[in-house]
């Protein structure tokens, strides 16, 4: 049932959050060109306030990296070379201080240790044919990683289309 005082109250609701909604908005501070370019996925790690980009560099140069920015600058701190397997998708266990990235092209997934740069493990989901892997997500509760699989055949049950 809508009386007049709950008509006032949400009324005052709407007007508080059109008001914080305006107040609030984002607006951008600052931009950077990161090489060596060709940039997919950005990760925020709390534990330094750090930004870790995946750029993979022009298409067919071979110069992909994991670039790490300093959070509030932007500058360049290190880097990562990557091009045996470039990354495109990115994620970091928080807890771990592990990045993970998915490398589309070969199929496999590259564990990274945050702090020192140094390249963990290299996964492969043991087919032949490389998967086309895009996503991932952390659950770091179970220390677990999800990736998504692009492409498949359709109608070929053994290479289904997820």
């Amino acid at each position: 049932m809508i009386t007049l005082r709950n008509g006032i109250l949400t009324a005052a609701a709407f007007a508080a959050l059109a008001m914080a909604s305006t107040a609030s908005a984002q607006t951008i501070e600052k931009t950077v060109k990161v090489a060596p370019g060709g940039l997919y996925e950005i990760v925020f790690n709390p534990a330094d306030n750090d930004l870790y980009v995946a750029a993979v560099g022009p298409r067919g140069a071979n110069q992909a990296q994991i670039v790490r920015l300093q959070g509030q600058s932007l500058a360049p701190e290190s880097s990562v070379d990557v091009s045996a397997n470039p990354l495109y998708g990115l994620n970091l266990n928080t807890r771990t201080q592990v990045l993970y990235g998915t490398d589309t092209r070969a199929g496999v997934i590259t564990a990274i240790n945050a702090r020192t740069g140094e390249v963990i493990a290299t996964i492969r989901n043991g087919d032949e044919e490389g998967a086309h892997v895009r996503q991932v997500v952390v659950d770091e509760a179970n220390n677990k990683v999800y990736v998504s699989v692009v492409g498949g055949e359709a109608g070929d049950a053994a290479k289904p289309n997820l």
